[in-house]
């Protein structure tokens, strides 16, 4: 399998586009539903729209994070962060990423959309010692994850981690 990103001689059917960055231009082929009430959004850097770095005791309840370029929620040496009932969709990469981090709950919210994984966690607990991070998600329901990295792009992926858990989840597609 292959794939092709960002080459203007396949911008060939409606809702493709293509970027020139050396001349700073974007060519569009608009759906042909496109009138003047319709929203175009364009996210233009590869920056997490939500960055959550070396805080605790932070609850992100009921929002909307979405189109993102890259990643959209970003979360690095943190303690005690709750998303619930969130929407975290259309990213270019990664949902939520939780990195060398504790006590993170991921709850009741709706991921999807995404060009990579849904949530990775990485990096949480302490390996050596056994300690648990306590870092996972529940009650969600993840979809339509591993759109532009087909090869292993899972809904929730736990890498170099201890004590994290997934239970509950609706994942699919």
């Amino acid at each position: 399998h292959y794939f092709i990103y960002n080459l203007l001689e396949e911008l060939d059917s409606p809702g493709e586009w293509y970027i020139d960055r050396t001349a700073k231009k974007l060519y569009f082929y608009p759906p042909e539903t496109l009138d003047e009430n319709s929203n175009l959004e364009i996210s233009t850097t590869n920056e997490p729209l939500l960055s959550i770095h070396d805080v605790s005791n932070v609850v992100i309840d009921g929002i909307k994070i979405e189109n993102g370029a890259g990643r959209n929620v970003d979360v690095y040496k943190a303690d005690n962060v709750e998303f619930t009932d969130c929407v975290v969709r259309n990213a270019g990469t990664d949902g939520i990423v939780v990195t060398s981090s504790t006590n993170i709950d991921i709850n009741n919210s709706t991921i999807h959309d995404l060009g990579s994984y849904g949530v990775l966690i990485q990096n949480c607990g302490d390996i050596p010692t056994l300690t648990r991070a306590e870092c996972g998600v529940s009650n969600c329901e993840i979809y339509n994850f591993g759109q532009s990295k087909r090869s292993y792009s899972p809904a929730i992926k736990f890498a170099s981690s201890v004590g994290c858990y997934a239970t509950n989840n609706k994942l699919h597609d």
